[in-house]
């Protein structure tokens, strides 16, 4: 098992790409400046198949955050800055948690289901995502709050993104992903 660790106490490490937007490190938690959008970065600039995710997600009760999983490529003209792969949103405006199925930059919600919590910026939220073969489960605050089965893609990179243009920044804290180790068919 390898993986990736980032508590961004440091600054940024130097896995982190820079695709979307003007990512910083603000009082130790990573987000993105700029203009009002998705903007998004990849994390270490290579591939994950079977992988688990834990992050802590700071957010308005208004915000929105994404997590792009098994993300062939960026597109400014794709769902979120995604042109092609899987993306999780986490939507507390909407009070709903989501995915997206991405080819070619096109891809409607799938799965919509209520976030069922309060959301508060004093508070963040604990993000764990297991992905292992064609099973997307996500949990927030330990709780499963969604899952997708799709076999589009096997591979892919890791995507973080935030929307900006709410009174506070979205910020993702104490990122640690790991890449399992892959598992014989059935």
């Amino acid at each position: 098992v390898d993986g990736a660790y980032d508590d961004f106490s440091d600054g940024i490490d130097d896995g982190w790409g820079h695709e979307f937007g003007d990512w910083v490190v603000l009082n130790g938690e990573y987000t993105a400046t700029g203009e009002p959008g998705p903007p998004m970065s990849s994390i270490l600039g290579r591939s994950f198949d079977d992988l688990v995710f834990d992050g802590d997600l700071r957010i308005t009760k208004k915000g929105a955050a994404q997590l792009g999983i098994r993300v062939q490529d960026l597109s400014s003209t794709g769902v979120s800055n995604v042109g092609n792969g899987i993306l999780l949103v986490i939507f507390p405006g909407g009070g709903s948690i989501y995915w997206h199925v991405i080819v070619d930059g096109v891809g409607e919600p799938q799965n919509v289901r209520p976030l069922g919590m309060r959301v508060s910026v004093e508070h963040p939220l604990h993000v764990r995502l297991e992905v292992v073969g064609d099973t997307y489960n996500a949990y927030v605050n330990g709780k499963l709050k969604n899952t997708l089965v799709d076999s589009t893609y096997h591979s892919g990179k890791l995507v973080v993104g935030v929307n900006l243009g709410y009174p506070t920044p979205t910020t993702w804290d104490n990122i640690q992903v790991k890449n399992l180790e892959s598992r014989p068919s059935d």
